[in-house]
């Protein structure tokens, strides 16, 4: 699913991303770790099309990513780092736009399946720009996985989404 053979970025002198070589298979679940500016980004940027690698050859679902960045963005599913849906639509018409991009058929149900699995179904009519943080990362997850994807890349998956906790009391510590 993923190729990628002595990866390297460079901004001037510095070196975000340093002779990376990997494989991951179909089927494999892969994560960059790292502390804050390590690369993690601007791999998963160069992976995606977004920038152009310094050197170094990679290979996306068997495409060439610096030949045609644009069939590797249609066939993989991508949450980036920032969630970042047009301010001016609502979160429903965002998910429709994607899936008209997709050249999907018959993609109200798929869309409404997400609002539904991700639970903010009674947020799909709020314009982008006035949903919590929250509910935007459940957008761009529900954006990125709308064409059912074999291969699914995310950068800081959780991000801004709050624990689910059961509806019941819940005791956080003992009294003394």
């Amino acid at each position: 699913m993923i190729e990628v053979r002595n990866l390297s970025k460079s901004y001037g002198s510095t070196k975000a991303v340093n002779d990376i070589s990997l494989s991951i298979g179909k089927g494999e679940l892969f994560g960059l770790l790292g502390p804050n500016g390590s690369g993690k980004t601007t791999m998963i940027k160069m992976l995606t099309g977004q920038i152009k690698p310094t050197s170094g050859y990679l290979r996306v679902h068997g495409v060439d990513v610096l030949e045609d960045p644009i069939r590797v963005r249609e066939l993989v599913g991508v949450v980036p780092e920032q969630e970042t849906p047009p301010s001016f639509l609502t979160a429903e018409e965002y998910l429709y736009f994607v899936a008209k991009i997709q050249k999907m058929e018959n993609y109200e149900k798929t869309c409404e399946k997400w609002f539904e699995f991700l639970d903010f179904r009674d947020q799909k009519n709020s314009l982008c720009k006035d949903l919590s943080r929250g509910t935007r990362q459940k957008l761009m997850f529900a954006q990125a996985f709308l064409h059912e994807p074999e291969l699914a890349i995310i950068d800081e998956p959780l991000i801004n989404l709050d624990p689910i906790l059961p509806d019941r009391d819940f005791a956080f510590h003992k009294p003394l």
